[in-house]
């Protein structure tokens, strides 16, 4: 455009007839890119001008070896047609082999765009030789179906149960004396989603007995009750694994069976099993840490915490 216009103005025997551009060319051609307004957002980035052009001021600006392309690079405005043509130029002259990373760290070599890495998807994207080489049908996993106890709608809420642990909450007892660990165990009815919470105050098996009982007392007494099984808890959740892993469920399903209480235990590889209670877990322990603030309470405190996101 630039060339275009210069020969325009020119005498027809000096106008420029190549047809490649010159260095030169491009490099007045960069300089002509819209300038920002004053009122835009991007100056609370504390850009600079540089010949007109607005540069990003970086925290490389010390450094004696880098180029003054690396250390103030261009500021490029987001879903512009130019920003846009600069980052297809290296994803097409290396033969579409680059991918966001790679592109986004050549640009940065001299440019700066605003979200570019957003930008740069959105071009590989969108670019058509991409699409042709590397289109095919991706796979989607299919769901598998609601079991039966979560579809039988005639019963009463907490008939068919999941139960799950979370914690550990820590419970002051007085000025001089240590803390003692609290646990969340949460009873959720499989098929109106309802939550029960109860605190378990061991890591014993009587403890969750305890607050099962608890439980029983205010919902009346399940016909099943679904559980993890504790060989899926790794890593931060080691302490939560030792309680689940103490809970003797011969001994459970013993105090249970003259109740006509059926209880099944998960795969130890499949915690997805436990979908349906592992995300009301997620929501409760939001709800209980936004209503602590991260303090230690005592143990009525803990309790009304507990009893507060409880939804029935």
């Amino acid at each position: 455009m630039k060339r275009f216009i210069n020969n325009v103005r020119t005498k027809l025997e000096d106008r420029n007839r190549s047809n490649e551009l010159t260095v030169e060319e491009l490099e007045e051609s960069e300089l002509q890119l819209k300038p920002l307004t004053k009122k835009s957002s991007i100056l609370t980035l504390t850009p600079i001008l540089v010949d007109g052009v607005l540069r990003a001021n970086t925290r490389l600006r010390y450094s004696e070896d880098l180029q003054d392309d690396v250390k103030y690079p261009i500021l490029l405005p987001k879903g512009h047609a130019v920003t846009k043509l600069i980052i297809k130029y290296p994803h097409e002259t290396e033969g579409h082999v680059m991918g966001v990373n790679y592109t986004l760290n050549h640009l940065r070599e001299k440019y700066f765009v605003i979200h570019g890495r957003q930008e740069v998807k959105r071009c590989i994207k969108e670019c058509a030789e991409c699409s042709r080489c590397h289109r095919g049908c991706k796979a989607h996993q299919q769901m598998a179906p609601l079991s039966r106890v979560r579809l039988e709608v005639t019963e009463k809420p907490f008939t068919n149960c999941g139960t799950d642990f979370a914690g550990p909450f820590y419970n002051m007892q007085g000025r001089g004396k240590a803390r003692l660990k609290r646990y969340l165990c949460l009873f959720v009815c499989l098929q109106t989603r309802c939550c029960h919470l109860e605190m378990a105050a061991s890591l014993e098996t009587d403890g969750f007995m305890n607050a099962f009982t608890r439980f029983v007392a205010r919902r009346g007494w399940p016909k099943l009750m679904l559980s993890d099984n504790g060989t899926n808890y790794v890593g931060a959740q080691r302490e939560i694994k030792e309680l689940v892993e103490k809970i003797n469920q011969e001994k459970v399903q013993r105090m249970t069976s003259n109740r006509i209480v059926k209880w099944l235990f998960n795969p130890p590889g499949g915690p997805h099993f436990g979908g349906v209670f592992e995300i009301m877990i997620k929501a409760a322990k939001r709800a209980i840490y936004a209503e602590l603030s991260g303090a230690d309470v005592k143990v009525n405190s803990l309790r009304q915490s507990s009893s507060v996101p409880r939804v029935c």
